[in-house]
């Protein structure tokens, strides 16, 4: 029986409750200042110079395209079936998140092609435009096991009578793997992400069998695509694209194509983006951050910009994208993990 991690001892109820009480003032905080006073009609219209690329589509209800690469086991995990458990994750993850997941049937070529430019360290992508990026899972090594627990007591602090706790088994497994998001049709890597994922059950009433195993791992690998979440669709996050600006008492308010449809709301936290023209090519380049304002439509809204250097440098056809984490689930995950 191989012995793997310790498990880590329960998080007591105080912690949590204290917790919970200073997540509730950060979120709070973060809501206020987004109302536009007096509505976006009583802001005065501004100029607004053009970027230095403008898009062929500016279609605010078009979804990032997105499609999964298909993946093999590692060899210490080899016909478990971990690949295809973080492939359905993430398929299923990115859709929840306002993704559009290609059918990876559509993506054959593509497949061979990004295998090749993985090998040759670059490549490039000359079939059918099926998607925007394309992400693929590379399995890690991957293990289980069980602790037994001896049986202990205790004095109730309560009842002040003496309690019994059995003895008992932790099982306990865990996965790693990197993902890796690239670019079409240039199939540059654009980011890689390494993450373990962990299963840790405790009072289980005997020892883990090799029979437990697939499921243990299978579930450490579902938890370490999961534990990614905001990252990955942070890196998918739809864009909304800048088409007017209004001022009023040196504040900024600027109409993006961005709305209900993609999960845009009062407060969020937005981050301003621009194509710069560096040579032949262009970069995209970060200005800085905003917030989405309190008015808010199916296929556009309006953020707040405070800050006047920033607000003076944004054109037209810049984008934004909304920006995912720090919220109280979080919190909570990466604490009870």
């Amino acid at each position: 029986m191989k012995k793997t991690l310790t498990p880590r001892p329960s998080l007591p109820r105080r912690g949590l409750l204290v917790l919970g009480g200073v997540a509730a003032v950060s979120l709070t905080g973060c809501l206020q200042g987004h109302k536009i006073d007096g509505g976006a009609a009583a802001w005065a219209d501004a100029p607004l110079r053009d970027s230095d690329l403008i898009p062929a589509n500016t279609d605010p209800s078009r979804r990032t395209r997105v499609v999964v690469i298909p993946t093999e086991d590692s060899p210490s995990a080899r016909g478990a079936g971990l690949a295809a458990v973080a492939s359905a994750t993430l398929e299923t993850m990115l859709g929840a998140g306002g993704v559009e997941v290609i059918e990876r049937k559509l993506a054959g070529k593509l497949e061979d092609e990004l295998k090749l430019a993985e090998m040759r360290g670059s490549g490039a992508y000359g079939g059918p435009d099926v998607a925007d990026f394309a992400i693929r899972v590379v399995m890690g090594n991957a293990g289980w096991g069980s602790t037994f627990v001896p049986a202990s007591s205790y004095v109730n602090p309560l009842t002040k009578k003496p309690e019994y706790v059995p003895a008992s088994y932790t099982h306990t497994a865990q996965s790693t793997m990197t993902l890796r998001i690239y670019q079409l049709p240039t199939l540059k890597l654009m980011e890689q992400m390494n993450t373990t994922g962990k299963v840790n059950l405790t009072s289980q009433q005997r020892a883990a069998t090799n029979n437990d195993a697939i499921g243990l791992m299978r579930g450490a690998t579902d938890d370490g695509i999961k534990s990614k979440r905001n990252d990955v669709l942070n890196e998918f996050a739809p864009k909304g694209y800048i088409t007017d600006k209004r001022v009023k008492d040196k504040k900024a308010i600027f109409r993006v194509q961005l709305g209900k449809n993609t999960g845009a709301k009062p407060g969020d936290p937005v981050e301003i983006w621009t194509m710069q023209k560096v040579g032949s090519s262009f970069d995209e380049v970060s200005l800085g951050k905003a917030k989405m304002s309190d008015i808010i439509g199916n296929e556009g809204s309006w953020i707040l910009v405070d800050d006047e250097k920033l607000a003076s440098r944004i054109r037209k056809y810049d984008y934004v994208k909304v920006k995912l984490g720090g919220g109280l689930a979080d919190i909570f995950n990466n604490l009870l993990k």
